[in-house]
């Protein structure tokens, strides 16, 4: 009986294989660290794998912890997944494989501090291989960040000013240094509290370029086209992908009453004491980002590789959101182009209200190591790429009603073609933000990626500005680095 259902299930595959038809399969194949399982009725693929989102890194930035490494998301069903750990530079470059590392996770070894680690996936089917690299880690450090207080100085290679973010879905991984504590005020909440744009659905000043309407007589870069055929062109650009919840920004109101914690801030080797509650995390990747409101001060404290347990950070940007740009100095801040990760975020409010009154911020795969303003610095690779801080929109001519865009869809492309885009990091696709769904927010809407089919009606723009108001680290009535 055994050989006779045997038999037929064999015979069934040849006959699926050959029409192209259906077949029934409770596991295709089995990644190293994982299962990748297809449930129900699956046609058999006839094209090779397709990164949609490049793999995920999970796990602490330090020499003895372990990294993880995800899949990623992948069309056209992948049988199969081999990974290749590589060892880099320290901005990400000159990657050379690590013998031996070819599973899931990896122990990040002492050799490796001052370094940048990637992983590259490859995906197989029964048609093909394709691969698919993440973002690279923070640089690695020697060990245990110091004990708060006790003069250690910073480990070498431990945080860098310009470490990469996961736009897209591709991360980096974060530094675990030991805890400091909080002070001992009772919290008045421990529920997680999204915070709401100052005022008409708009953060910083009047004046910030975040808030300014493209004027019509702006001009078009001469290099449109080709920075335009080079986001269609790469592989992981299959839309105008909306990061809504992982690899984006947990966003928290504080008040007066608001008790206080002091974080650990890795690439400074300082302390910072903010307005804090325990229930406040950064997102649940090795971005970790979080931000944290003032709305007595309109200060705001956004961090990268936040560690809710050790109360720590590997990087801070303070600005001001009622009085600043959303631009920052190329210190010990964020983001891969210095700009805020709060300049360009889509909020709850602005899709409940149907409309967005602000630019939006952007990442793409095809950064550029130079940068215009309102960028200070770019974490970019790519050269002859898209400079950090370029500006760029949907032409506004366009027709959308074609596209037959969902409400939250044309709210989007209706922002993209008022105010446009700032290129504010480097990710593995190319993706705007909102705030994320893991601080509590809800929308009226679900956000939802924008068709590719757009992509051929951006334009990018010569740039507008020659000098704008930076925000130091220092910023009034905020708290400061100590």
């Amino acid at each position: 009986m055994v050989k006779t259902v045997s038999r037929l299930l064999s015979l069934a595959l040849m006959i699926a294989a050959s029409s192209g038809g259906v077949f029934v399969s409770t596991q295709i194949g089995r990644a190293q660290g994982e299962h990748h399982v297809v449930h129900g009725a699956t046609r058999l693929p006839k094209v090779a794998p397709l990164s949609v989102r490049a793999p995920d890194l999970t796990g602490a930035a330090r020499a003895g912890a372990t990294l993880t490494a995800g899949t990623g998301i992948w069309k056209h069903h992948p049988s199969h997944f081999d990974y290749q750990w590589m060892r880099c530079d320290g901005r990400g470059g000159n990657c050379r494989p690590i013998r031996g590392a070819t599973a899931n996770a990896f122990k990040i070894r002492h050799t490796f501090a001052g370094m940048t680690l990637r992983v590259r996936l490859i995906a197989t089917n029964r048609v093909g291989s394709a691969a698919s690299a993440s973002s690279m880690t923070y640089r690695i450090a020697a060990g245990n960040a110091p004990k708060p207080g006790n003069g250690t100085p910073s480990p070498p290679g431990g945080g860098s000013g310009d470490a990469p973010k996961g736009g897209g879905g591709s991360g980096s991984g974060g530094s675990d240094p030991a805890p400091t504590t909080t002070t001992t005020t009772t919290p008045t909440s421990t529920t997680p509290t999204p915070a709401p744009p100052v005022s008409a659905n708009q953060w910083w000043a009047a004046s910030s370029f975040w808030n300014q309407p493209i004027p019509a007589g702006a001009r078009l870069d001469a290099n449109s086209p080709t920075w335009t055929n080079m986001l269609l062109a790469n592989g992981n650009v299959q839309s105008i992908y909306v990061n809504s919840d992982y690899w984006t920004i947990n966003l928290y109101h504080a008040t007066t009453a608001t008790p206080t914690a002091s974080i650990y801030v890795q690439n400074t080797n300082k302390h910072i004491t903010i307005p804090y509650q325990a229930a406040w995390k950064g997102t649940p990747d090795t971005d970790a980002h979080l931000a944290v409101i003032d709305d007595s001060t309109g200060c705001e404290y956004e961090f990268q590789g936040f560690d809710a347990n050790n109360k720590s950070a590997v990087g801070i940007e303070i600005n001001n959101i009622q009085t600043g740009s959303g631009a920052h100095i190329n210190d010990s801040g964020v983001g891969g182009g210095a700009l805020s990760l709060l300049g360009g975020l889509i909020t709850p409010q602005d899709i409940a209200s149907g409309s967005i009154n602000h630019a939006l911020r952007i990442a793409t795969p095809v950064n550029s190591p130079s940068y215009v303003l309102p960028g200070t610095v770019s974490d970019g690779t790519h050269p002859g790429g898209i400079p950090e801080g370029q500006l760029l929109r949907l032409d506004p001519s366009l027709d959308l009603t074609p596209y037959n865009l969902n409400p939250f869809q044309k709210t989007v492309a209706k922002a993209l073609q008022t105010y446009g885009a700032y290129d504010a990091d480097s990710g593995a696709s190319f993706t705007l933000y909102t705030e994320s769904t893991f601080d509590g927010s809800t929308y009226s809407q679900t956000p939802t990626a924008l068709p590719k089919t757009l992509i051929n009606h951006l334009q990018f723009l010569t740039p507008l500005y020659s000098n704008i108001p930076l925000g130091p680290d220092a910023t009034p009535r905020s708290a400061q680095l100590h």
